[in-house]
């Protein structure tokens, strides 16, 4: 009876394991949906993106925790994570993108810099009268 006993504790515990991967990849999951749904146009949108990219560490980071103690993913873990990097590699070309944005939009305001000041030059002009000592 004892060994019985054993074996539906590793069991629970297995399953409460699993249960807690899970409900982490899927919050994890929901955090990369929700930074590939930020409008980084908005200071508020580049602070979001800074707390949801710390939020992400952490969840990995309770993850990896978690997957020292059970050795293999769940075939639904494992598609929830194949979700995670997909969602992941969307919101990294969208960072690209936006990075290249505002690289163009320093070029111009660079490009804008160096011509007003190349039409904008200062005359010295010197206020009195020459006077020829020779003469």
């Amino acid at each position: 009876m004892g060994g019985s006993d054993q074996i539906n504790e590793k069991e629970c515990t297995g399953a409460s394991m699993r249960s807690a991967i899970e409900s982490m990849l899927l919050e994890l999951k929901n955090v990369t949906v929700d930074m590939l749904n930020l409008n980084l146009e908005e200071d508020e949108g580049l602070y979001k993106l800074s707390q949801f990219q710390m939020q992400q560490q952490h969840l990995t980071y309770l993850i990896d925790q978690e997957r020292e103690i059970s050795d293999q993913y769940s075939d639904g873990d494992k598609k929830i994570l194949l979700e995670c990097q997909q969602l992941q590699e969307q919101v990294q070309q969208q960072l690209l993108q936006y990075k290249d944005q505002l690289t163009v939009y320093l070029q111009r305001i660079s490009i804008g810099k160096t011509i007003h000041h190349a039409y904008s030059k200062t005359f010295v002009q010197t206020d009195g009268f020459f006077i020829d000592k020779q003469k």
